[in-house]
């Protein structure tokens, strides 16, 4: 009988941190030679992809984390999948929950039931008991999406730093264990879930503590998704092509944001202006960028550029917009709260349903003194049933508390029990969204 295949090792230093190999080296010069990056090739039929936001969580994400037919099959050489589902792999997690707004038990709740109602972090708890119960059998297309549940909840719940140290368990998603046997020459099909490998990336860096080891697996991802696109466009697969285009983008946006991380802003900027064919996610992430930085001129040079190209007559932006909120927020940073005060307001005249426009009208209320205004914008969000609820909307509403009343705890408390018992979905909130 075959024996069964071990967990692909690690390589790691006297300090505990993972160490770059003679192999990682090879690979490296392997990739650098085939491309420059991940949209930087002029011929690239990649670059023409339309932009799109990055996958997220979701019910759907969830249920399209399902690996491919062949992935299911039976193996000519099992995988050994036991060392992820033991549970000393997973952290108990505290509950900072409001617990008292939540009327309904979530016990009789799917997995996809939590997703689809936010309520990620019992979705965290779910994922790591499913994973602990599974029988010694298991195969990766049941293993892997609850990894990828249980990683992507954990971040939500901003409980990045577990996550980080619980991803470490999956080892190289890149090696030959997490791929098929070829059934022609070059690698064998993956069988790690995209958005699990993707999530990886950023978490495992953080976790090893070595972030330019994150950028070079990121280049990894791109040069499969270049592979997967061609193969695609070479079958005349054209949703299938249009899919890898769309990863193969995002990748090149995550790139910039792994930059950032490390605190190279102008890398960052710098690589985002690099993008062929870039749309307004891009430019939009380049302007973020500057303005994090505190380069206001560089980040109003951007969107004039953008807006006197071909790049910025975009139909997705043809009202105007992107533009239109972009200079509201470059002005919002140069410190003018009342003349962008109007600037925001009328961007909410024209905009009414636009909950961003709205929160950043009363931030900048709130900042000319105006609390009764700012209250009221705020207080409009949470009473629209079908307004998303942020966790960015809850911290300045807390602040706003802080600033304008004595009783600023139980206004807090207040609002918690508002906004977890009349939302339509009952989702979870925590402790620290809304300062307490």
């Amino acid at each position: 009988m075959a024996s069964h295949l071990q967990p692909p090792p690690v390589s790691k230093n006297a300090r505990g941190h993972v160490r770059v190999t003679s192999e990682d080296r090879r690979r490296i010069t392997a990739l650098r030679r085939s491309t420059k990056g991940p949209l930087d090739e002029v011929d690239d039929p990649l670059s023409i992809a339309s932009p799109t936001s990055p996958e997220l969580l979701s019910p759907e994400t969830y249920k399209t984390q399902s690996l491919s037919p062949r992935a299911s099959l039976s193996l000519d050489v099992p995988k050994d999948f036991t060392f992820l589902l033991e549970p000393a792999n997973f952290t108990p997690l505290s509950t900072p929950l409001l617990k008292h707004a939540l009327s309904d038990s979530t016990s009789s709740l799917s997995l996809s039931d939590l997703l689809a109602t936010g309520r990620f972090h019992t979705a965290a708890v779910r994922a790591a008991s499913d994973l602990s119960a599974l029988p010694p059998t298991a195969d990766a297309a049941t293993i892997l999406p609850l990894w990828y549940v249980r990683l992507a909840s954990l971040t939500l719940i901003h409980e990045t730093t577990i996550a980080a140290q619980e991803s470490k368990i999956l080892g190289d998603l890149s090696s030959p264990f997490y791929r098929l046997p070829p059934i022609e020459d070059g690698p064998g099909e993956h069988i790690v879930p995209w958005g699990l490998r993707v999530l990886a990336v950023r978490l495992q860096a953080l976790g090893f503590g070595e972030p330019r080891r994150g950028l070079m697996a990121y280049y990894l991802l791109a040069s499969d998704a270049r592979e997967a696109a061609a193969r695609a466009r070479a079958s005349q697969r054209q949703a299938e092509m249009r899919l890898w285009q769309t990863r193969l983008r995002e990748l090149g946006v995550l790139v910039a944001s792994a930059l950032v991380e490390m605190g190279e802003g102008q890398a960052a900027a710098r690589h985002l202006r690099s993008l062929k064919g870039r749309g307004r996610e891009e430019v939009g992430m380049e302007i973020l960028t500057w303005l994090r930085m505190g380069d206001l001129s560089a980040a109003a040079a951007c969107l004039a550029d953008w807006e006197n190209s071909s790049e910025g007559e975009d139909k997705v932006d043809e009202d105007g917009f992107v533009s239109k909120v972009l200079k509201a927020l470059i002005a919002t940073c140069e410190g003018e709260y009342a003349a962008v005060v109007k600037d925001w307001q009328a961007l909410h005249d024209e905009y009414p349903d636009d909950v961003m426009i709205l929160q950043n009208l009363a931030v900048c209320q709130m900042y000319t003194c105006e609390m009764e205004k700012s209250r009221d914008a705020f207080e409009k969000i949470i009473a629209d049933d079908t307004a998303a609820v942020f966790p960015s909307l809850l911290f300045n509403m807390a602040s706003l508390y802080e600033l304008s009343s004595e009783n600023a705890q139980m206004l807090k408390t207040e609002l918690a029990s508002r906004i977890s018992a009349s939302g339509p979905s009952g989702e979870e909130r925590t402790k620290i969204e809304l300062k307490l």
